[in-house]
């Protein structure tokens, strides 16, 4: 018996039933292909778009995010399969894969049931032409988050990148990132290295790190086709030196001479101990700044080379010894 009817009556009752479920089941299942060019813009709602988080107006720090929601820039925007150009896809820890859409200055993000779940500035972005994209998705920030990034239109060997906020859920444009150029992303290191070229035959290679959210640089290097040597014939010089040591973060000033089109150069032994906070050029009083702040307690060495910009050789070198206490007070020590 079932529920007080008989066993002949109830699969009278119950197979009807059960086809007419089957009936309204879908005819079959599919896996999604997520290397396609996303699902098809027929499926995207042709109206106002409710997006999971407030839309924002993008800004110039990434490191410190705070979105306004009162300004609310694109709460009325509708996705136009006629007009939006598709830029790549990913795939977000949040929600699963992600088509990106460049539309009148906005980029939109799909996700695989063909709804729009954020739409951001664009902040310049163009498509490439080609309809195959040209976005590139990584973890940028190391945070086990994934970012993007594509080509700065503007700017060749650079990308527009953004960055995944875990507080505000969307992403947000980085001004630090998108101004470094050709920069290669070291998970293992959470480190980021970025080559500037001076000339077709001298580069300066600078390491970066998030340090309390603030992208940072942490040491540079030069790159040079032969073995660096000393300018031969050239005169010596012996730079004046200022030091403010005996604080959390110590200043080394070095002097220059704009005649030398020379500019200092610097290399720390150990960023375990030291990392650079800034350097600063002051072209009225010709003088670079070298700011440096404590990490752990040690001691490292730090080479500052005066370094010519068209060769990449170098006029002389100074070298200090830069001693950090227990209490992150660093001392400078002149070798």
């Amino acid at each position: 018996m079932i529920f007080g009817l008989s066993t002949k009556k109830s699969k009278k009752i119950l197979l009807p039933l059960i086809f007419a479920l089957l009936l309204c089941l879908p005819t079959g299942c599919g896996v999604i292909d997520r290397t396609a060019a996303g699902p098809s813009v027929t499926r995207a709602p042709q109206r106002a778009i409710a997006t999971t988080a407030e839309p924002y107006e993008a800004y110039t720090d990434a490191a410190s995010s705070s979105a306004d929601p009162a300004a609310n820039r694109y709460a009325g925007f509708t996705f136009s399969g006629d007009d939006a150009i598709f830029l790549g896809s990913f795939e977000s820890e949040i929600y699963g894969a992600l088509w990106v859409y460049l539309q009148n200055g906005a980029l939109a993000f799909m996700n695989e049931y063909g709804s729009i779940v954020h739409v951001i500035d664009a902040c310049g972005a163009e498509a490439d032409g080609s309809g195959e994209g040209n976005l590139t998705a990584q973890d940028m920030d190391f945070d086990g988050y994934t970012d993007f990034s594509v080509p700065d239109p503007q700017n060749e060997g650079r990308s527009l990148c953004w960055l995944w906020d875990r507080n505000i859920h969307t992403f947000v444009f980085s001004s630090p990132l998108s101004a470094l150029p050709d920069p290669v992303f070291v998970p293992a290191e959470k480190t980021i290295y970025s080559v500037k070229r001076v000339t077709s035959q001298y580069s300066i290679e600078t390491a970066y790190q998030w340090i309390d959210g603030i992208l940072e640089p942490v040491a540079h290097w030069e790159h040079l086709p032969e073995q660096k040597k000393t300018i031969s014939g050239a005169k010596q010089i012996d730079p004046e030196t200022a030091i403010l040591d005996d604080v959390k973060e110590a200043l080394i000033i070095l002097t220059t001479k704009e005649e030398d089109n020379c500019r200092w150069l610097c290399g720390i032994e150990d960023t375990n101990v030291v990392r650079l906070s800034y350097d600063l050029y002051d072209e009225e009083d010709q003088v670079m700044l070298f700011a440096f702040r404590g990490v752990t307690p040690g001691t490292t060495t730090v080479v500052f080379r005066y370094t010519a910009l068209e060769s990449g050789d170098y006029l002389t070198q100074k070298t200090y010894n830069i001693i950090a206490d227990d209490e992150l007070t660093l001392t400078v020590v002149a070798v």
